[in-house]
């Protein structure tokens, strides 16, 4: 069984950026045990659940994880996953965290879908 925990003190709604609200202290559902799944899958990933349930935070927790750092140093980046779940797996935060170019094709801001359509895919580079 997998159990997520909650982390955070603060309360904000219309947040979907992953590092902003870690950085910010804002309430979220710390999902970063599923990392070690996008790795180990070579298949591409859908992420497919009703409206609220976190599908955007949880593409962009693994674009913040995966993906270069952008404003931050690397070393900063690996120290905010480390106070996370995914802490507890330290060699996994070594080898991956900040290693990847990755692409993220967000089709909810689409104006060619109906507004009932909400799907993110994550590309990463794998060598």
């Amino acid at each position: 069984t997998l159990e997520a925990r909650v982390t955070g003190s603060k309360v904000e709604v219309s947040s979907n950026d992953w590092s902003e609200s870690i950085r910010e202290n804002l309430l979220l559902v710390d999902k970063s045990f599923i990392l070690p799944q996008i790795v180990g899958s070579f298949d591409p990933i859908l992420l497919t659940r009703p409206r609220r349930f976190g599908k955007t935070m949880c593409v962009s927790m693994a674009e913040d994880f995966f993906g270069v750092p952008r404003g931050e140093t690397l070393e900063e980046n690996k120290a905010r996953y480390m106070k996370l779940e995914i802490g507890a797996d330290p060699e996994f935060i070594k080898k991956h965290c900040g290693q990847y170019p990755v692409i993220r094709l967000d089709l909810k801001a689409s104006d060619a879908l109906p507004p009932s359509w909400h799907i993110a895919y994550l590309f990463a580079a794998r060598g």
